[in-house]
């Protein structure tokens, strides 16, 4: 099992559970403009270890594709905290987020601040936890029942338009 896998977290566990007898997608990498595409080798653990290397600095950013159904995630921050954005065939990136209380704003690494400067902590996720809603989402493009989408920022920090 893959380190940034927490079997404590009700969406790796739940994750874990349904994704044992899926099919593997063809999938694809890329990152912080100089790494990819690459094909994903590795099933799901793979992806797992690709999210979690996220370090902030020379590695701020991931897009994760599905080459069968145009399905798509990408991340951006650090293993301990990013954020995560989903698209679907076709269309444009949203934000995966908790319902409910925004929380303390967050400051995003000096690296990660010319894509945008903050979020709120209820857009934060771990590496497990941004992984386990990417897998889903790539997997059946839908997000546990804790979450729901959101516009995602510009640089300046305000939400974007449609």
């Amino acid at each position: 099992m893959s380190p940034v896998l927490d079997l404590s977290s009700d969406l790796d566990l739940n994750l874990a559970t349904v994704l044992q007898f899926e099919p593997m997608p063809r999938l694809q990498w890329s990152a912080d403009h100089t790494r990819g595409p690459q094909p994903v080798a590795g099933g799901w653990d793979a992806v797992r270890g690709l999210v979690g290397a996220l370090d902030g600095r020379g590695w701020p950013w991931l897009v994760m594709d599905d080459l069968d159904n145009g399905h798509s995630f990408q991340v951006l921050g650090t293993a301990e905290e990013m954020i995560i954005e989903v698209a679907g065939s076709g269309g444009g990136f949203l934000m995966a987020a908790r319902p409910g209380i925004l929380g303390s704003k967050r400051l995003m690494p000096p690296e990660c601040r010319c894509w945008i400067e903050m979020h709120y902590a209820c857009e934060g996720f771990t590496a497990a936890e941004a992984a386990a809603v990417g897998i889903r989402w790539l997997s059946s493009c839908t997000l546990a029942e804790d979450l729901e989408l959101r516009l995602p920022y510009n640089k300046a920090g305000a939400r974007k338009h449609r």
